[in-house]
């Protein structure tokens, strides 16, 4: 407006300027020029056309035409009429209005064009500055809505203002619940720290809360900074978004200046731009929390779900039940492990269940009864297997699933093992009912043998084993008690015993607390037979350990040689409870038998020392008889006697010394050795070798008993034994054989090897002793009763057994009446290595 206006002004003075030059040239030569000045009415006609258009040279040209027609009348005096109608004047004029024409067209179609391109100019500058305004929006925006991502959104917002306004700070607050909060910061200084600390009376909180812009050209002229120092401009703009404010964008700079529209537009399409990025912003972010917290709950959903589901299949495929899905007919539709494991293949999905059991009517009367009336119902059935007939719990549950057809589901428990385990914990306890009935029956048994034999007995009646025998460990040996044969007799094994360590490494363990409750073996059965063990059958035999509550007493051994039956584990049981009550019951009669045997023990004392009064008042008072005789008569009668006579009453004087000398000694051996023990000294001895010096010994002192001496069984027969004691032992046997038996009577002494025992037997022709003396026959200082008329002390049997005892052997008697007796001295011989 302000251009057209000065371009018009610009004419007017240029139109009067060549008037006033015409005007004058007309005055100052038109006297001279005449007639030819009015062709110089071209001149402004020309000017005025071109500056005015048509219009402007149509009304000069008039003018001009008068003009020149009062000039000519003024000059020349021409008339009017005339010369404006002559031809000269018309052709002129017409030329000149052509001319005028011409010229103000060419001067209308020039400003037209010009205007044109103008105006086609200034368009094309504003399309370009809206499209590079556009585009720089379109960027804008699209970056963005290219991410959704708070953080980067206001870098992005940061970067865009940035680029199109070129401001020397940016701040970005955001707004949620009254209240703004620092968002992020771009300033031109690198390294300047933002200010988030905000007045609450300040610009930015004034546009957050108005939700309009507000435009500071110059701080120093606006109130709201009415009570700082600063200097410069800024712009405060609402990111909104209808009525909802999302944040505050402030665009400053360090000098006051003016804002055009232009760059208000544009930070105004910025700010919504902006809006609209942190509204998607945030609901990105509540959208990705809310996303992010139900993925959560649907993973940990998804995961309770699987546990759960993995829980009810590991349920179902670990229970020891076979569960199984029925139909209403009976037929298998489903299965788990337990039941696919128990049965084959041919029993499963798409059977009839009924097939697997012996009454399969009943199963199928009870699936119907089920189904009908939609009732639990239990029962127990023996099932048909491949292993033999099992005895299984069954329950059948109506299922809902929620169709036309109905279905039950049927678990099956497998309760053999339970019945059979009642079944045998009926028997068990049975069987401890007849232990404790036994129990007290063996308690009042009046002896340890008759304890033993009592056991055995009722191992065979009442407990059912049917070949038994009990051996108790003594002195490293396993003596035998009583037993039964392979006939079930009840049999005295009493005389029987072999080393524990003849029973190999293998059963070590069988000697101590922790031993198992029994063990079983196959071995060669045996049966003892003239006092050697033979083998009578192969197969089980089982050793079970007797025990008291601290140590171990002996074995029971038992097998199954009568009915070949198998071992009954229950059975074992009762008998191995059985044998923990015989080892108790073995201590109590052990205290009560060393209880008895220390009364009959005072007794025996105060026998012993009658019988040794006795036997001092007898044993003595004959060669002190003899002693005093003699030397009386040697006194009275020395002179008349001769020098032989009075020698033979000294050399029985000196026989009967020695011989009391003798049993003194005797007696005081014995004493040193109840008090002390013996002196045992073993060393590497021929006993072969020994025994036929002493055998020759005896022969020669006493040859009217002929001494046969015979060895069997081994040729190496050295080995570690304490010579002294051994010939002391093997002396007193030989000379009870003497003294027991008539003259010219046969003594045979023999020496044999029972496996590792070295076996002496003594046998005579004599007296015998009587079946009542024969269990105290090794007892100190005691007689048979036919043996009173014999001289004799009584020590040489009980030395015999000390000396046995000794060599970890023993020795037993075997005798009848009139007939003989037999000594079987038997001890632990290993040959010389």
């Amino acid at each position: 407006m302000e251009a057209t206006r000065t371009t018009s002004q610009s004419r007017i003075y240029i139109l009067i300027g060549v008037t006033t030059l015409y005007i004058l040239f007309i005055i100052l030569f038109g006297s001279i020029l005449g007639s030819s000045i009015a062709n110089f009415a071209v001149l402004p006609t020309v000017v005025v056309a071109y500056l005015f258009g048509v219009r402007g040279g149509i009304v000069v040209w008039l003018v001009a035409m008068v003009f020149n027609t009062a000039l000519l009348n003024r000059f020349y005096g021409y008339d009017s009429a005339q010369m404006l109608f002559s031809s000269e004047r018309i052709v002129r004029g017409v030329v000149l209005l052509f001319l005028a024409l011409m010229l103000g067209y060419i001067h209308e179609l020039g400003n037209k064009l010009r205007a044109e391109l103008n105006r086609r100019q200034f368009v094309e500058s504003v399309e370009r500055q809206r499209s590079a305004e556009l585009e720089a929006v379109y960027n804008a925006s699209v970056q963005l809505t290219s991410t959704l991502e708070l953080k980067p959104v206001l870098e992005l917002i940061l970067q865009q203002v940035s680029a199109l306004v070129n401001p020397q700070r940016i701040y970005l607050f955001l707004y949620e619940g009254e209240k703004l909060t620092f968002g992020t910061f771009f300033s031109q200084i690198v390294g300047q720290t933002p200010d988030r600390e905000l007045r609450s009376n300040g610009l930015t909180y004034a546009v957050a809360r108005s939700g309009k812009r507000i435009v500071v050209s110059d701080f120093r002229d606006h109130p709201l900074y009415a009570d700082t120092t600063w200097d410069g401009a800024i712009v405060g703009l609402p990111l909104t978004i209808g009525d909802r404010v999302y944040g505050v964008m402030n665009v400053s700079y360090d000098i006051p200046r003016a804002f055009d529209e232009n760059e208000l537009r544009i930070l105004d399409v910025l700010a919504s731009q902006a809006a609209i990025a942190l509204r998607n912003a945030n609901a990105y972010e509540h959208t990705r929390s809310y996303a992010e917290a139900l993925e959560k709950r649907v993973e940990e959903r998804t995961v309770e779900l699987s546990n759960a589901k993995e829980r009810a299949e590991a349920i179902l495929n670990n229970s020891y039940d076979a569960i199984l899905l029925i139909d209403a007919n009976g037929i298998i539709q489903q299965t788990n492990k337990t039941y696919n494991r128990l049965f084959a293949q041919d029993h499963g999905i798409g059977h009839d269940l009924a097939g697997l059991f012996k009454n399969p009517q009943t199963i199928r009367d009870t699936v119907r009864a089920v189904v009908a009336d939609h009732s639990i119902v239990e029962l127990e059935e023996t099932i048909s297997h491949e292993r033999g007939d099992l005895i299984a719990d069954l329950a059948f549950v109506p299922f809902d699933n929620r169709t036309d057809d109905m279905t039950v589901i049927c678990t099956i428990r497998d309760v053999t093992e339970r019945r059979r385990g009642e079944l045998r914990q009926q028997v068990f306890t049975q069987g401890l009912r007849k232990v404790l009935a036994l129990t007290s029956d063996l308690i009042s048994t009046p002896d340890m043998d008759s304890m033993w034999k009592r056991a055995v007995e009722a191992l065979r009646t009442e407990l059912g084993i049917e070949r038994c025998a009990i051996f108790l460990e003594h002195d490293g040996y396993m003596r035998g008690t009583f037993g039964t044969d392979r006939y079930g007799n009840t049999v005295d094994e009493r005389d029987q015993r072999w080393l524990r360590t003849g029973w190999g490494k293998a059963r070590e363990h069988m000697f101590s607390l922790d031993a198992p409750l029994w063990e079983v073996a196959i071995e060669d059965q045996r049966e003892w037979k003239d006092g050697q063990a033979i083998t009578v059958d192969r197969g089980w035999v089982v050793m079970t350990p007797i025990q008291s509550a601290y140590r171990f007493v002996g074995i029971l051994v038992n097998d199954a040689m009568i009915t070949k039956a198998p071992l009954d584990e229950i059975q074992q049981e009762i008998v191995a409870v059985f044998c923990s009550f015989l080892g108790s019951l073995y201590e109590h009669k052990r205290v009560e038998e060393e209880m008895r045997r220390a009364l009959e023990r005072e007794k025996e004392l105060n026998e012993l020392k009658s019988r040794f009064t006795s036997m001092i008042s007898h044993e003595l008072r004959t060669p002190l008889a003899s002693i005093q005789l003699s030397s009386e008569l040697l006194m009275r009668y020395y002179s008349q006697q001769t020098e032989e006579a009075r020698h033979k009453h000294l050399e029985k004087i000196r026989g009967q010394v020695k011989h009391m000398t003798s049993m003194i000694e005797d007696v005081l051996t014995f004493s040193n050795a109840e008090q002390v023990g013996l002196q045992f000294q073993p060393r590497i001895v021929d006993l072969r070798g020994l025994c036929a010096e002493i055998s020759a010994e005896i022969r020669l002192t006493n040859p009217d008993h002929p001494i046969e001496f015979t060895v069997t069984g081994a040729e190496n027969w050295r080995g570690e034994i304490d010579p002294k004691l051994m010939r002391q032992a093997v002396t007193n046997l030989l000379l009870n054989a003497v003294k027991y038996s008539d003259a010219d009577t046969t003594i045979s002494f023999m020496l044999e090897r029972d496996q590792q025992d070295a076996v002496l037997r003594v046998v005579d022709h004599g007296i015998g002793i009587p079946e009542v003396d024969r269990a105290r026959i090794f007892d100190v200082f005691y007689r048979a009763q036919n043996a009173s008329m014999i001289a004799g002390m009584g020590l040489g049997l009980a030395m015999v057994r000390q000396i046995a005892g000794a060599h970890k052997g023993l020795v037993v008697c075997e005798s009848e009446m009139n007939v003989g007796t037999t000594f079987i001295f038997r001890i632990p011989f290993f040959n010389e290595a």
